[in-house]
């Protein structure tokens, strides 16, 4: 067990740790040219060394040991081993790229690892379409959709500098708050030792970016954060309706914590599919794209994205007595009227610099006109 005066060192020497090593990892990353080349689908102009997820794993992993009880590591023994094997996917990817179907068979090993060793799966829809009790095939199906889900959707939205830890740093902040409020320490205290680290990588994540994640560090944190949300899930459908950190809408506050990569992946995978694309292949339609057209920074666009990331957070606990059948609606409608009103202004500037581009020419023609 953990109080928060003993989850406080946890945190600073996580952080520590991160900060020390990933100064060294740059230096080490540049002189072996592990480094992510520029291209026409990225949005970085230089090269910049990857596999970043090194070191935040790496402190992460260090931490946990040296504060760790024995109880602590027997009983999350399962998440520290996937964790390391799907770390060990990102890195296989990082240094030789893996074919998209080759890297989803990948994550199936750690995520079918901790289904079965530890038990972790989606038991329930929680009350939502009347349904209390999945079957455990179904149970089954539906939990390594929903990891599988969330790990990539991480990796996609790790396009710019400081968006993917930002925004999952969010996440693990939420439900690290939420297990220590409860007494969930084992769980607070991993996200504690994953919050120091990631902060530290984020410090040279941010722009200018000295380092990027890498699939070895955006898989882990899509991992992770769907352990911690499955969790979330579980625990909050047992508790009380009275008790005041109680979450009626089970599903919906879940979608609201990580409404960014869930929204986002889901929307440039249908955009993909309905021009015929494979929903594999990157391309510039994520939301980050959108924004950075608009003239936005790669600061300004994290922290917008982190701001609307945190405005449905906002309204998931304001919301926290209303069901998921009034939650899940407004947040759909939401997510969907703001990448609308998004899409809409950047089609009027678009057509608006069009404009400027052929009236500037009319112009002159009609001057040189009135002037012969």
């Amino acid at each position: 067990m953990k109080t928060l005066s003993e989850l406080i060192p946890v945190f600073l020497v996580s952080m520590s740790i991160g900060g020390l090593i990933m100064p060294l990892l740059v230096k080490l990353l540049a002189s072996k040219s592990l480094i992510d080349r520029k291209s026409r689908r990225k949005i970085h102009v230089r090269e910049v060394p990857t596999m970043g997820g090194v070191g935040f794993v790496l402190a992460f992993l260090f931490t946990i040991l040296m504060f760790g009880t024995k109880d602590q590591l027997l009983a999350h023994r399962f998440e520290l081993i996937t964790l390391t094997v799907m770390f060990l996917v990102g890195m296989r990817d990082d240094i030789i790229e893996l074919s998209p179907l080759s890297k989803i068979l990948a994550q199936l090993i750690p995520a079918a690892m901790i289904i079965y060793f530890s038990g972790l799966s989606i038991t329930s829809l929680y009350g939502f379409l009347n349904i209390n009790t999945l079957h455990p095939w179904v149970s089954v199906v539906l939990t390594l959709f929903v990891i599988l889900g969330l790990t990539n959707s991480f990796n996609l939205i790790d396009g710019m500098d400081g968006l993917a830890s930002t925004i999952a740093l969010l996440a693990i902040i939420f439900f690290g708050t939420w297990f220590f409020l409860l007494g969930y320490t084992s769980l607070a205290f991993i996200c504690t030792a994953f919050a120091g680290s990631l902060i530290a990588f984020l410090y040279f994540n941010w722009q200018p970016a000295k380092i990027f994640m890498g699939d070895s560090g955006a898989l882990v944190l899509g991992f992770l954060i769907s352990i911690l949300a499955i969790n979330f899930m579980e625990l909050n459908s047992h508790l009380s309706e009275k008790f005041f950190f109680h979450f009626s809408a089970t599903i919906g506050t879940a979608v609201s914590v990580l409404i960014i990569p869930i929204f986002d992946t889901s929307r440039v995978v249908l955009i993909r599919l309905l021009k015929g694309r494979s929903p594999f292949i990157a391309d510039k339609n994520h939301t980050h794209h959108t924004l950075m057209k608009l003239g936005f920074t790669h600061s300004q666009t994290t922290l917008t994205i982190a701001g609307v990331n945190l405005v449905f957070i906002a309204l998931s606990v304001l919301l926290r007595h209303q069901s998921d059948y009034v939650v899940l609606p407004i947040l759909i409608l939401l997510a969907v009227n703001l990448s609308l009103i998004l899409d809409y202004v950047l089609i009027r500037k678009i057509k608006m610099e069009k404009g400027k581009v052929v009236t500037k020419p009319m112009t002159l023609t009609k001057s040189n006109r009135q002037a012969s």
